[in-house]
């Protein structure tokens, strides 16, 4: 598991080059050094799906210099394609750029506070006003919820990479076209052969499960789609709990399933949570179990337990 950096205005010019090679490129090493595993089976939720995702691309290109070790990957409310991104695309144009770049010049990274602003004004009746009238109006105090405190943990975005992102993935959809370059190569989705596995969230305002669904189609080997109901967090940390609590569809996407809507009609909906669906997949992509690994090796010393150190930075 690889956590999110928290940038400082020293680290205005990290790139998402930087982002990738240092990231899932030299994390692949790093875990094949310390597991002795031949293969490795990737995960990646949101923005690290699509860090994942041009990853798998960048690593079937013709000059990269390391081995591609990764066997299977699963993408979590992932978009490729961002053509139709949702209301976030109301947020991301020009203008809204160069209001971004200014802000990101004054420090050198974008404020996590400001980017979570951003996605409560995209649903606002629930993550807005609910709270003005119950806390302010009413002098309610609301009850702690543990998923709302994972997503007040933001993580800040150094002023080089995020807006090489918002500009080349939002802005001009570079990644799904194969115009997006990083680290000397141009980004193939199409050669990724690996199995994947894409999950969406039924009532998703970051990432719409309709434009994660073509994220499937976008890449080159076999792919699974599971569709859970409820959004962008609730739907992908949903344990399996008696009695269900929500519910999802689950099955394979081939070239004729353009449209989602018609894959969602002919896919029995399943009581309970997608992860009873995605464990069988994941054992059938994998060997035989084995004993957990020590944390660590000679050469990459343990820095502690999980979730690591940078979660205490402020």
């Amino acid at each position: 598991m690889i956590s999110w950096k928290n940038p400082t205005t020293e680290l205005r010019n990290t790139s998402l080059d930087d982002y990738m090679m240092m990231g899932p490129v030299k994390g692949m090493t790093v875990v094949q050094e310390i597991t002795g595993a031949e293969n490795i089976h990737a995960v990646g939720y949101c923005i690290g799906g699509s860090l994942l995702a041009t990853t798998m691309g960048w690593l079937k290109g013709p000059q990269k210099k390391v081995r591609n070790l990764f066997t299977s990957f699963t993408l979590l409310t992932t978009l490729v394609d961002f053509s139709k991104p949702g209301d976030l695309g109301l947020f991301v144009d020009e203008d809204s750029m160069k209001f971004v770049e200014k802000m990101m010049a004054e420090k050198g990274y974008l404020d996590g506070k400001q980017m979570g602003t951003t996605y409560r004004m995209m649903k606002a009746d629930g993550l807005i006003w609910n709270y003005v009238v119950n806390n302010y109006l009413y002098g309610k105090t609301p009850p702690p919820i543990d998923m709302l405190f994972w997503n007040e943990d933001s993580t800040r975005l150094p002023e080089k990479a995020h807006s090489f992102y918002l500009r080349e993935f939002y802005i001009n959809n570079h990644l799904c076209q194969g115009k997006l370059e990083l680290a000397g190569q141009k980004i193939n989705l199409g050669a990724i052969n690996q199995p994947l596995y894409s999950v969406a969230a039924e009532k998703d305002h970051i990432t719409p499960w309709d434009q994660v669904f073509k994220t499937g189609l976008n890449t080159g080997g076999q792919v699974r789609f599971a569709l859970s109901t409820s959004g962008h967090i609730a739907g992908v940390v949903n344990p399996p709990l008696n009695p269900p609590k929500r519910a999802y569809w689950a099955g394979p996407v081939t070239e004729t399933d353009q449209d989602p809507m018609i894959w969602q009609k002919n896919i029995q909906q399943i009581p309970g949570s997608w992860w009873q669906d995605w464990i069988p997949w994941l054992q059938g992509q994998c060997g035989d179990k084995a004993d957990v690994p020590t944390m660590g090796s000679k050469k990459y010393k343990s820095l502690g337990d999980a979730p690591g150190s940078y979660v205490k930075e402020k």
